[in-house]
């Protein structure tokens, strides 16, 4: 599950720093798009993974 919820974020932060190397590059555009989703499903993943642990810790408080 640990690594559904960081590779996403890794990989929208190596497109971010991918495109910066280049100096902004008009040729690699379409790594802001990728970055974007990336970043989307990342922070998606880690709401779904948040939940996940919350709903865990509330069952374990009424055992």
């Amino acid at each position: 599950m640990v690594l559904l919820v960081y590779v996403p974020l890794l990989g929208g932060a190596l497109c971010a720093c991918t495109w910066h190397f280049f100096y902004n590059s008009e040729s690699l555009e379409v790594l802001v798009a990728l970055q974007a989703a990336l970043t989307v499903i990342g922070n998606a993943t880690m709401c779904i993974a948040a939940h996940r642990i919350y709903r865990s810790s509330e069952r374990s408080k009424n055992l």
